[in-house]
């Protein structure tokens, strides 16, 4: 009987000594295949546990390759088992819209199939004038859904983000979205973050992450602070449009107020388009004395041309325009409307 009960004893601190040598050694290889891991930055949401040896591997990464790199990284090391069966990465599905010196919006990433790469383009594409190269977006069955491509908002958003921003990059995931660049307004911006917000706030534990830099104009921005920003990206069109410059009632003198918006012109100009020609045009409502309005809707456009010389501008490249606008119905007599019919805006020509 005492026989029995030693070697029962025996048997059972041979057991827990196993059982203390096999977690140690787990600790070990954990500790072994974190540290490999790490040093990968692409790999840093990868998981990983040990069933002996065994190796499970999971958490997501953002390329296929990133998902063989983890599995070889740990089936490297000293008697370890990576099996791919065992492998459960998940391969995020990834687009990104960067825009080129030249304007042109580029997509990259990881999409599930043709199927995925050609909805987002057909989604997408209507908001960048001049179509999306599309040559570094990839796809393989790997990748998981994008399901932020199957909201029902993400047109308009995106569409929108294409249309108002300049020199930027919108990065998509399912789990995550960034948008950074350029941005006219406050509006805008606001507008961009809220449909971002709406979409991706929807799909749960979601990362909002935002790098826009507003164009609004202050008060005081000088024709040094207006050079200093990079028009690149920018469609002049786009920007002469939205800078128009308001005068008080009667007056001819272009306002401190207006000044940076002047300056802002001047700047893009120069840096797209220094050797085109611009109409300088003067506008005033239909009502009242026509000659009287004519000349002076000149006499704004005129201060407007000399300021832009100051700048830098050839005069030669300015030329000067007039033209009155017929408010319709009530609007005639609205002093918003008025307000905004005393204003000079530039045009390519």
């Amino acid at each position: 009987m005492l026989a029995v009960v030693l070697a029962l004893l025996a048997a059972g601190f041979t057991y827990a000594h196993q059982r203390i040598y096999q977690r140690s050694y787990e600790r070990d290889l954990m500790d072994q295949a974190a540290r490999s891991l790490r040093t990968r930055p692409e790999l840093h949401r990868v998981s990983i546990r040990f069933e002996g040896l065994d190796a499970y591997l999971g958490g997501a990464v953002n390329e296929p390759s990133h998902k063989i790199l983890a599995q070889d990284l740990i089936d490297r090391l000293p008697g370890v088992r990576a099996l791919g069966s065992h492998n459960q990465i998940r391969v995020n599905a990834t687009l990104k819209l960067s825009q080129l010196s030249n304007g042109v919006w580029q997509a990259s990433g990881w999409l599930p199939s043709p199927a995925w790469q050609e909805r987002a383009l057909l989604l997408l594409t209507p908001g960048a004038p001049r179509g999306i190269d599309a040559a570094n977006l990839k796809t393989d069955r790997s990748v998981s859904e994008p399901s932020f491509l199957n909201h029902p908002n993400l047109p308009s958003f995106g569409q929108r983000y294409l249309a108002s921003v300049g020199g930027g990059a919108l990065e998509m995931e399912v789990a995550r979205v960034r948008l950074t660049g350029r941005v006219r307004t406050d509006a805008d911006k606001t507008k961009l973050l809220e449909a971002a917000g709406h979409i991706w706030g929807g799909l749960g534990g979601t990362t909002l992450e935002e790098h826009l830099e507003t164009l609004a104009l202050r008060n005081g921005t000088n024709a040094a602070t207006a050079r200093d920003f990079s028009w690149a990206g920018f469609d002049l069109g786009r920007v002469l449009r939205s800078f128009p410059i308001f005068f008080e009632s009667g007056g001819t003198a272009v306002r401190s107020v207006e000044l940076g918006k002047v300056s802002r012109l001047s700047a893009a100009i120069l840096q797209l388009a220094p050797k085109s020609r611009f109409r300088v045009t003067g506008f005033t409502d239909a009502a009242g004395n026509a000659a009287v309005n004519q000349k002076l809707s000149l006499k704004r456009a005129e201060a407007v041309a000399a300021l832009l010389v100051q700048q830098g501008i050839p005069r030669s490249q300015l030329d000067l325009h007039t033209q009155s606008e017929r408010l319709a119905g009530g609007n005639s007599t609205s002093a918003e409307a008025r307000k905004h019919s005393r204003r000079v805006e530039l045009s390519l020509k």
